[in-house]
């Protein structure tokens, strides 16, 4: 049978693995939002300089192609942050579990916080707001996505060729 200390040691070099995976998939996750923010901003910038007074009903291939485009790019971000969450929830996931192991609350006691619970830590409660609560990463970003999705099947659907 392995001795404790040696058994204790490979549980928390785990744990520190699991908790560079988070690190990594959290990092990897906000850099791909930030990729997709900038084209989707570079694109939006293109598409409202093509907006005439008079522009619903027209036929405007520039402003159709563009918001397809953007359209497109939008699904694209969606189903980017939508995989890549759910690799990062899987890596908390992970870490939790170790965590509990080794009778650590550090991802517990953070998850606790985030779902709008008093955390205590050296007798201080801590608790976030009700809008952060209610508006976490995980449903913000969903959101704000669709907004672009819709404006770009707004813009498509009143400028296409059809007209």
């Amino acid at each position: 049978m392995p001795n404790q200390r040696l058994l204790n040691h490979d549980i928390k070099a785990e744990y520190e693995s699991a908790l560079e995976m988070v690190r990594y998939h959290g990092m990897l996750l906000w850099q791909i939002f930030q990729a997709f923010i900038l084209a989707i901003t570079v694109l939006s910038g293109f598409i409202f300089q093509k907006i005439t007074p008079k522009f619903i009903g027209v036929s405007n291939l520039q402003l159709f192609v563009g918001s397809l485009v953007g359209f497109l790019i939008s699904i694209l971000w969606l189903a980017t942050f939508k995989r890549n969450s759910d690799y990062y929830n899987f890596r908390i996931a992970q870490a939790k579990e170790i965590e509990s192991r080794l009778n650590y609350r550090i991802l517990q006691d953070g998850e606790d916080f985030s779902e709008g619970y008093k955390v205590k830590i050296q007798n201080k409660p801590y608790k976030i707001g009700i809008l952060g609560a209610i508006l976490r990463t995980s449903i913000a970003t969903p959101i704000l996505i669709s907004i672009f999705i819709v404006i770009y099947l707004f813009f498509m659907l009143v400028s296409g060729p059809w007209y």
